[in-house]
């Protein structure tokens, strides 16, 4: 019997067990599917040689880097002094931009095997004063040492000497023009209306090229009627064309070449057209202007004018051996016929130009007993009665004895016998008179000249550095450049056969 009550509703078709939906971890499917993976071992584990089962990986092929020689490489250099310092401390001094800077020596330094330290010595040329004081031991074996110490001062301030000789040689010779007429072209100006200088061939003018990125300041030298024919083409055997053959040199005039049209290209009115040539080098007067102006000066202050004499027929001599060395000989040793640039009185010391090549001709092979130039050298004996306002000897063979008047010329009348019986070479001459200017004296018979030569390289060191502070960089002097040629050229060998002795 049933129960009575409300009917229930009908029930949901309940689903087959093969059409229910089935939900699960798909990550977890997939993780079971995959194979296991080995467990990463630490760093330590993989390195330890007690891990079984692990073998270490083969060792990488190490890479070598082929270098050319040319491509420079740093290397860190140590030395045994500085060997417990950090290796970031241990490393060459930097110098500060925009300082001048000593150039370092072409020596390298001695190469170690990798891994041992260097027992040399840094090069000494780096040593600076920026240098840092836990540096200073790596520039020598024995810091402790007073006389270690001195003796490389000694030769790092030789090698600032050079340097600021090479720093003054450019500075003069770059005042130069080295350009030809044929880079000028034709647009050249006059500047002024009378000539600047006159010497025994030429008058000279000033005269100017500019363009819009410099402007040459050049010297037109309008031959005199009776020294050369207008519109000269030179053969290979005249004076002009071996003047141009010449490389340049500081106390060399230079010849840029011809100007076409000669004086009346440049608006100079004369009854005939003169030859010009353009010369790089605008001169204020010759040497026999110089002796005009000085006479009265060498009679009240004799040492001064007479030194500065030495110092013209010193640049002359090199002028000479420049000469000399291309096969040639000039012939013409005349005042008239040697230029002076610059200051135009003492104390100044001028600029010296070897001029007037009419007379040159190419070296023949010496005679018994003489030597190429020696023509040149017995002229350059009797420019010196010039210069000290003396009369030229008539005869050669007994020249009469120059006056006393100060140690210059003293050792001069004791070198003009010499170079009047072409004894001395123009090398030979212009070592006596260095000698002469700056020493060594002749005060012992047997003077310390190795301690004599190092105190006057620190002595004239000074005098530049105090000299560049009072007067600014361009303070040195043409006189500074030659005596600091001097100085780093001769040998402690060759300064006793320099001394003029009394």
């Amino acid at each position: 019997m049933s129960n009575p009550g409300k009917p229930s509703p009908p029930a949901a078709d309940k689903p087959s067990p093969t059409s229910q939906p089935t939900y699960g971890n798909i990550g977890e499917i997939r993780a079971h599917l995959l194979p296991t993976k080995s467990r990463r071992l630490r760093t330590t584990e993989r390195l330890s040689p007690e891990a079984p089962g692990s073998p270490l990986p083969p060792p990488l092929p190490q890479k070598t880097l082929s270098r050319t020689k040319s491509l420079p490489t740093k290397e860190t250099r140590q030395c045994t002094t500085c060997a417990g310092l950090q290796p970031s401390l241990l490393k060459v001094p930097s110098r500060q931009q925009g300082s001048l800077q000593a150039p370092f020596s072409s020596q390298k330094p001695s190469e170690s095997p990798p891994g041992q330290l260097s027992t040399q010595a840094w090069d000494l040329q780096e040593l600076t004063f920026s240098t840092e004081d836990r540096d200073l031991g790596c520039f020598f074996s024995d810091l402790g040492s007073q006389e270690e110490v001195l003796t490389g001062l000694v030769r790092r301030q030789l090698g600032s000497l050079r340097w600021i000789e090479a720093q003054l040689e450019s500075q003069f010779m770059g005042e130069q023009w080295l350009g030809t007429v044929d880079e000028l072209g034709v647009d050249l100006s006059l500047l002024d209306d009378k000539p600047c200088a006159e010497s025994g061939d030429a008058w000279y003018y000033r005269v100017s090229h500019t363009t819009q990125a410099s402007q040459h300041i050049l010297a037109a030298k309008v031959h005199k009627p009776d020294c050369l024919k207008p519109d000269p083409k030179p053969s290979g055997a005249s004076g002009s064309a071996l003047q141009g053959t010449l490389p340049p040199h500081f106390n060399v005039q230079r010849l840029c070449g011809w100007l076409a049209g000669g004086s009346r290209a440049l608006g100079l009115w004369r009854e005939e057209a003169l030859a010009v040539a353009l010369v790089a080098e605008v001169p204020s007067q010759t040497v026999a202007d110089w002796t005009g102006v000085s006479a009265g000066l060498h009679r009240a202050q004799p040492g001064p004018l007479e030194r500065q004499a030495c110092l013209l027929l010193l640049q002359l001599c090199t002028a000479l051996e420049h000469l000399h060395g291309q096969g040639l000989r000039h012939g013409d040793l005349r005042p008239q016929n040697l230029l002076l640039l610059g200051p135009t009185g003492p104390p100044a010391l001028p600029r010296l130009l070897l001029s007037n090549f009419a007379r040159a001709e190419r070296l023949g092979p010496g005679g018994p007993g003489t030597f190429p130039g020696w023509e040149d050298v017995i002229q350059l004996g009797l420019l010196v009665y010039d210069l000290l306002h003396l009369d030229r000897p008539q005869e050669l063979a007994t020249p009469a004895p120059i006056p006393v008047r100060s140690p210059f010329s003293a050792g001069l009348s004791h070198l003009v016998p010499q170079l009047l019986h072409g004894q001395l070479s123009a090398h030979s001459t212009g070592q006596a008179l260095q000698a002469l200017l700056w020493g060594p004296e002749p005060l012992t018979p047997d003077p310390p000249l190795p301690s004599w030569l190092a105190l006057r390289q620190a002595l004239l060191g000074l005098r530049l550095a105090e000299q560049a502070v009072a007067e600014g960089p361009g303070g040195a002097g043409l006189e500074d450049w030659l005596c600091c040629r001097y100085l780093t050229r001769v040998s402690e060998d060759s300064l006793g056969l320099l001394t003029v002795k009394d």
